[in-house]
């Protein structure tokens, strides 16, 4: 029973250690985490430009005047001042769409660190370490610990930056597009109404 658990256990040891080795110098994962950081920095920097816009255009419409003389008494009405929370909500959001467009900025410099040729050779090279001497039946406790820290340094943020990409193509996807479309149409409305400037004489 002893020997079976033995031997059970270097054959653990050293498919997972393979399958580290693989993974470590395995391109595909890196290029598509690059695509999906891409992708979500676009779609940041896309929505903040709508925000940014429908921002302005509101403003502008808040600063227009209306002159009228009920009864021969002169008013001057600033109907755009009625968007004044819509124009609040649209700063926040726009101020998010910059934070995240950094973020995801970070995260692709992130990705550049763990993904470099270095990197990854130090993991192989103390993931064998670490092979042999469990293998040699030694004391790995303090190799363990650095093979924990290596690892999470080259693959914590790729497989973050799939699974979350994952998780917005299934569950916000259509709701991130319903909600961009609603936004762009929503600029070209208050656009089309803004008072144009006479013409000159």
């Amino acid at each position: 029973m002893a020997f079976a658990f033995t031997h059970q256990r270097r054959v653990l040891i050293v498919v997972a250690v393979i399958a580290a080795l693989f993974f470590a110098w395995y391109p595909p994962i890196q290029h598509q985490a690059n695509a999906q950081v891409d992708a979500g920095l676009k779609r940041a920097l896309i929505s903040f430009a709508s925000a940014r816009t429908l921002n302005a255009i509101i403003s502008v419409v808040q600063g227009t005047e209306m002159s009228v003389q009920p009864f021969g008494v002169g008013l001057t009405l600033t109907p755009g001042q009625v968007l004044d929370p819509i124009n609040d909500l649209l700063e926040q959001f726009s101020s998010l769409m910059l934070v995240a467009s950094v973020a995801f900025g970070i995260q692709k410099i992130l990705l550049a660190v763990g993904g470099h040729f270095a990197v990854s050779a130090v993991v192989s090279a103390v993931l064998i370490l670490w092979a042999w001497l469990a293998l040699s039946d030694k004391s790995v406790t303090w190799v363990s610990r650095l093979v924990l820290v290596l690892l999470m340094i080259r693959f914590a943020v790729p497989l973050v930056t799939l699974g979350s990409d994952l998780i917005f193509q299934k569950v916000l996807a259509q709701q991130y597009q319903e909600q961009q479309s609603s936004l762009d149409l929503a600029a070209r409305d208050v656009a089309s109404r803004v008072p144009q400037p006479p013409a000159p004489a």
